[in-house]
């Protein structure tokens, strides 16, 4: 159970870490405008 619970928080990391980089391009294209 501790490695599922393990697997999924690294799971969450990732998506989190994902999630930022896609944002990142859009801060820029908001910034051109």
């Amino acid at each position: 159970l501790k490695r599922e619970m393990f697997s999924i928080q690294k799971a969450l990391a990732e998506s989190q870490n994902l999630l930022s980089e896609l944002q990142k391009p859009v801060r820029f294209q908001s910034f051109e405008f």
